[in-house]
């Protein structure tokens, strides 16, 4: 599997499609660094949670999980599914 590299590096363009947005946003989850305040991340997540909040709690207290029945993104930030 060899990785996906784009020229603006993670840096979101308005010319970006949403494929070239959602593997942005994966590099940047799975190979944080820059500027301060970064940490480590728990995860990317995707599953039939039937239009509810995912059901756990993501390892490393921060996550992203997309539900596959609705289409909705959730964050986990702060302790909850947001």
């Amino acid at each position: 599997m060899s990785a996906e590299v784009f020229g603006s590096g993670n840096v979101p363009q308005k010319s970006d499609t949403m494929r070239m947005l959602l593997v942005k946003d994966v590099n940047a989850i799975l190979n944080p660094g820059g500027g301060g305040g970064g940490g480590a991340s728990g995860g990317v997540y995707a599953g039939n949670y039937s239009g509810g909040q995912p059901p756990f709690t993501p390892p490393l207290g921060a996550g992203i999980a997309t539900d596959t029945s609705t289409g909705r993104q959730w964050n986990f930030y702060s302790g909850v599914w947001v």
